[in-house]
């Protein structure tokens, strides 16, 4: 174990703790990377995060430590960057209307209406709901916030483009790829664009994909376990979050798809692809890139 690791993180002695085989161990302390644990020392504090099942786990996901770990990662030079590649591969009308779906902490929502556009920003999460309407007041930028499920959000009606970037296309196994789908092509104009963002194709995922990993973030850990399950068709990802004397334990589920798929579910909600891109300087995608631009045009 690295030393800046063991010094950073307050493990718990081994004898105080039940758990299964994977962890990493210097002497007598162990940094557990397997998430399941039947029992852990009192001196640290767990929070048991409950996901219901496969299908709604992203409804009680985005909450705690998670956000913060997204907020440290997701840096707003990134950010701009992703701007400046959208403006690049859409021609977007002046003041033209964008669907942010879903929009998290309204990073996308934020730099576009500062561009001069007109956004709606939609999410589940209560914490980044409010902070991006205070946000939105505070700077008085044209963004609509909507705090709803995105499985279930009904457009007023079309916009110039729709945005659904950070991984959350793959959020729903068959039948919710299909409603979400249907409703993307009900939020589109005629010749309007939708752009989406994965790192979670087959084509990505299933050539080689780390079983185990870590890494920290301004004193923030975050470790993974994933398992491919082929009964669901989706990467299952238990998630352990540890900052000080804090641990939190989640479990998150990417459905994996085929580009081939994506495009079947799209050209059925009334899309045809016009590029698929693996990065912002417009690289076309190849298998075993690390995640794809799917660009879009409504028929």
């Amino acid at each position: 174990m690295p030393d800046n690791l063991s010094a950073a993180i307050d493990l718990v002695a081994a004898d105080e703790l039940l758990f299964h085989n994977n962890f990493l161990e210097k002497g007598n302390w162990i940094l557990v990377l397997n998430p399941v644990i039947s029992l852990v020392s009192p001196l640290i504090l767990i929070k048991r995060i409950i996901m219901s099942n496969h299908n709604n786990w992203y409804k009680t996901f985005f909450n705690g430590m998670a956000l913060d770990l997204w907020d440290r990662v997701a840096t707003p030079e990134y950010a701009r960057n992703e701007i400046e590649f959208i403006k690049k591969i859409i021609p977007l009308p002046d003041g033209g209307r964008i669907l942010d779906v879903p929009c998290g902490s309204g990073r996308h929502s934020i730099a576009l209406a500062q561009e001069g556009f007109n956004v709606t920003g939609v999410d589940i999460s209560k914490t980044y709901i409010e902070r991006l309407r205070m946000e939105v007041k505070s700077r008085n930028l044209p963004v609509e916030v909507i705090e709803a499920n995105m499985m279930e959000f009904k457009p007023g009606f079309a916009y110039d483009a729709v945005i659904c970037l950070g991984n959350s296309f793959n959020y729903f196994d068959y039948t919710g790829i299909e409603q979400f789908t249907g409703m993307l092509g009900a939020a589109v104009r005629q010749d309007g664009y939708l752009l989406i963002n994965t790192s979670a194709l087959a084509e990505i995922v299933l050539p080689a994909y780390d079983h185990q990993s870590w890494m920290e973030v301004n004193g923030l850990y975050f470790l993974m376990s994933n398992q491919y399950d082929a009964d669901l068709g989706a990467l299952v990802t238990e998630m352990q979050f540890i900052e000080g004397d804090k641990i939190e334990k989640k479990t998150a589920y990417h459905f994996l798809y085929r580009l081939s798929e994506v495009k079947r579910y799209l050209n059925a909600a009334g899309f045809s692809i016009e590029a698929v891109y693996s990065d912002h300087e417009l690289s076309p995608f190849k298998p075993g890139a690390r995640q794809a631009y799917i660009l879009a045009i409504r028929n």
